[in-house]
């Protein structure tokens, strides 16, 4: 048998020095990549994030514009728009509903129906003697029949209702006998639809007395209502602290996820000279000019809008784990804009993102007897 000689045998083996210096540098090439796995998968995880968040902004950014653009279309300048402007809590925009108004054979720019009311006495809820078509021709199968049978949107209680629970449409009242009384907006309660009558929830559906309804008088009034579009934010928890949800709602239906707030101004050129002089910009400074505190829809005229600017934040669902993992301090903040007050909270992770909309709609401010 053929044998090496003794020192080749020693040249062919690893000493106890060598091996354990391989298992050190294996080690450390371990740790370093799966270090590095998992910065990519956090990274990974907020980009797609960011991205969602950036593809929600252009959705609600084409919608927004597009019906902030219209409002107000075949309707009378008093009722184009309401909102609710609320300091520690996402505002709520209300503007006439384009798909109700039919322009075949129509020349009026005044359509909506007249009020006849039962209460209306400025309570939570208020409910009116109304019709339910400001034209000919219906649009919202409200008893899911297959029929249209109704200018105004609602689902009525039905279990058979393919959508979901709480949706219905808004409602923008204004006194054509006295615009500078301003407008009063509501959304539709639910299932309180009828072919003659309408139930309205000032308060939005808000909790507590987070909103005060606002009623406009009565006496000598010449009430009219026109169909809307609400959208707001439905939070799952106050502004200070980040909620654990927050979605943009257009008539109760959830158009975006991660929606955090929503801050609105209203440019009313009172002096008609098409420039933004101080105390015109209603909504973004921290006091109203006129009443002291935030912007109330019946203390002005809205025949004098000239331009709605819509505040959207959005914000990722997930911190990013490689700020949280790093940082003792992260950065990332909730931002108060326009005239909201909210004491600043915490910082956090939250990657956010701000989409600022400045519409000037077409069908107000244009016509010869709008002043």
């Amino acid at each position: 048998m053929l044998r090496l000689p003794t020192n080749q045998s020693r040249q062919l083996a690893f000493s106890l020095i060598e091996v354990m210096v391989s298992m050190v540098i294996l080690v450390l090439i371990t740790l370093y990549m799966t270090d590095l796995l998992l910065r990519q998968s956090r990274t990974y995880t907020v980009v797609d994030q960011v991205a969602e968040i950036q593809q929600n902004v252009r959705a609600i950014s084409d919608l927004l514009e597009r019906e902030m653009r219209t409002t107000g279309f075949m309707t009378e300048e008093a009722g184009v728009v309401c909102a609710v402007d609320l300091l520690n809590a996402p505002d709520i925009l209300v503007v006439t509903d384009p798909a109700v108004f039919d322009p075949t054979d129509q020349n009026a720019s005044d359509m909506a129906v007249d009020i006849s009311e039962l209460e209306y006495a400025g309570v939570a809820t208020d409910t009116f003697n109304v019709a339910t078509l400001v034209d000919t021709t219906a649009f919202y199968d409200i008893d899911s029949n297959g029929t249209p049978d109704s200018d105004f949107f609602d689902v009525q209680p039905a279990a058979a209702a393919p959508w979901p629970q709480g949706q219905s449409g808004g409602v923008i009242i204004y006194d054509r006998n006295d615009p500078t009384a301003g407008t009063a907006c509501g959304r539709v309660v639910r299932g309180s639809l009828t072919a003659a009558q309408i139930q309205v929830d000032y308060t939005f559906g808000l909790p507590g007395a987070t909103y005060a309804p606002v009623a406009l008088p009565t006496v000598g009034a010449d009430l009219w209502m026109v169909p809307a579009v609400v959208y707001q934010v439905d939070q799952g928890g106050p502004l200070a602290v980040p909620p654990a949800t927050s979605q943009l709602l257009r008539n109760g239906l959830v158009i975006a996820e991660d929606v955090e707030d929503m801050q609105l101004a209203l440019w009313f050129d009172a002096d008609t000279d098409g420039t933004q002089d101080n105390g015109e910009y209603w909504g973004s400074a921290p006091a109203d000019p006129l009443t002291g505190g935030a912007y109330v829809s019946t203390a002005r005229d809205h025949r004098e809008v000239r331009e709605i600017r819509v505040n959207l934040m959005l914000r990722t669902r997930q911190q990013d784990p490689n700020v949280t993992a790093t940082t003792a301090t992260p950065q990332g903040q909730f931002q108060n804009l326009e005239n909201r007050n909210t004491a600043a909270p915490a910082r956090d992770a939250f990657v956010r993102r701000i989409q600022t909309l400045t519409i000037r709609p077409r069908n107000v401010g244009h016509r010869t007897n709008s002043l």
